[in-house]
């Protein structure tokens, strides 16, 4: 009796290691799925003839221009000491607060 009772016992713990399982393997195929059919997409010609920098050289002492007069470096540090200060946080009292 005890063997028939371990036999359903494993087969349960089976069964719910399988449907913990299951969600997983199937969002994983959806995602090769989505990759699959991402990279059969072909790279535009007029990517493909440019390099970033040539694109960029020009613009770059306009942006850098309206980057200052804007502040966007300053608002950028500000995002960045919070990001670390709540990391820092999370870090030093193991995720408890």
């Amino acid at each position: 009796m005890e063997g028939i009772i371990a036999f359903i016992k494993g087969i349960w713990d089976d069964f719910t290691q399988w449907a913990s399982d299951f969600p997983i393997a199937v969002l994983k195929g959806f995602l090769d799925a989505v990759y699959y059919v991402i990279s059969l997409i072909p790279v535009p010609d007029f990517l493909s003839n440019y390099q970033i920098g040539s694109i960029l050289g020009p613009v770059e002492p306009y942006i850098g221009y309206f980057v200052q007069q804007t502040g966007v470096g300053n608002a950028l540090l500000i995002v960045l000491s919070g990001v670390t200060f709540r990391l820092t946080r999370k870090l030093l009292t193991l995720g408890q607060w």
